[in-house]
């Protein structure tokens, strides 16, 4: 595999990390806002194990990144 296609790669990957992230980030505040609207703890909890998926993907992309600098 060419570097360059390998970099496409990683960047297509990093790329879809970054949607499913932010979509779910973008879900995890309207659920916070519907929680605290009509006080429901079980949306409350949801919202909170969103947060812990949305770290997972930070982590994701920051090993992504730091891979390709380490890689180029």
């Amino acid at each position: 595999m060419t570097m360059q296609r390998h970099f496409d790669q990683e960047l297509q990957e990093l790329k879809s990390t970054l949607i499913k992230m932010g979509s779910l980030a973008e879900q995890s505040i309207e659920k916070a806002i519907q929680s605290l609207l009509v006080q429901d703890k079980q949306l409350s909890q949801s919202v909170i194990n969103d947060d812990y998926r949305i770290n997972n993907f930070e982590n994701e992309v920051i090993v992504i990144i730091v891979t390709s600098i380490h890689f180029y």
